[in-house]
């Protein structure tokens, strides 16, 4: 196992095994374990690991071409260390920062039944709103919500839960990772694609910003675009690289 796996399932708690969808499917065992670390069966864990942790990244390279650019990622994107952060543009909404995905609707006698469960830990701050959560010692957030609860959520934000807004407004499901800058640019890692979503808000949010965005998928495929005048001009691409 290597280092980043044994850090990951160290904090995978039974709790978090027991809800986990994929251990689940994987486990013919139906009894819930005492600790996940060393008990999860390999193949399950290998995909549970990778499914959770290991996308496959694309890393990123922005550039501001002109003086608008530089002022708008400084004031609009950056966040205080300095580092590119798609939340700050387009925040993630608090209601939905605890949800878990799918965000599970259920019964009121459920959301009680869940609320029971989690006595000690769960978190109360929007039950009079229909939501529950609980943050697991592995970080993982567990939620359920009354369809009462859903409605508005979906009314207000166009989403029920993180995953689904983070995707439909920044083009993938997580912000920007790995992140630094020099004097010119901002470096960052993101999964699964570039988030294309976030790069259409850039361009409607500042036509007069001009900003050159390098992306490669770790396989190597990838592309260049400039984001000028309030459109997005691609300029460049190259497919995975043949073996030779």
């Amino acid at each position: 196992m290597s280092g980043l796996e044994s850090k990951f399932f160290s904090a995978l708690t039974a709790e978090d095994f027991s809800t986990c969808r994929i251990c689940k499917l994987g486990s013919s065992n139906s009894s819930v374990p005492s600790t996940a670390k060393g008990r999860i069966p390999h193949g399950v864990r290998l995909l549970l690991f990778k499914e959770v942790v290991m996308p496959n990244w694309v890393s990123n390279t922005v550039t501001p071409l002109n003086d608008a650019a530089v002022s708008f990622t400084r004031e609009r994107i950056v966040d205080e260390k300095g580092e590119f952060c798609f939340s700050r543009l387009v925040p993630l909404p608090r209601e939905l920062s605890k949800t878990s995905s799918p965000n599970r609707i259920v019964s009121p006698e459920e959301m009680q039944m869940f609320k029971d469960r989690y006595v000690d830990r769960v978190c109360t701050e929007y039950e009079q709103e229909g939501l529950l959560y609980v943050e697991h010692p592995s970080g993982f957030i567990e939620s359920c919500c009354t369809a009462e609860c859903a409605r508005p959520l979906v009314k207000l934000f166009g989403a029920a839960d993180w995953y689904t807004f983070t995707n439909s407004h920044w083009g993938c499901k997580w912000d920007a990772c790995c992140r630094k800058h020099d004097d010119t640019s901002y470096f960052f890692d993101t999964p699964w694609s570039y988030p294309e979503t976030f790069t259409e808000v850039m361009a409607a949010s500042c036509p007069e910003c001009h900003w050159q965005w390098r992306w490669e998928e770790e396989q190597g495929f990838g592309g260049i675009f400039e984001i000028r005048n309030g459109i997005i001009v691609h300029t460049d691409s190259w497919d995975i690289p043949e073996e030779e």
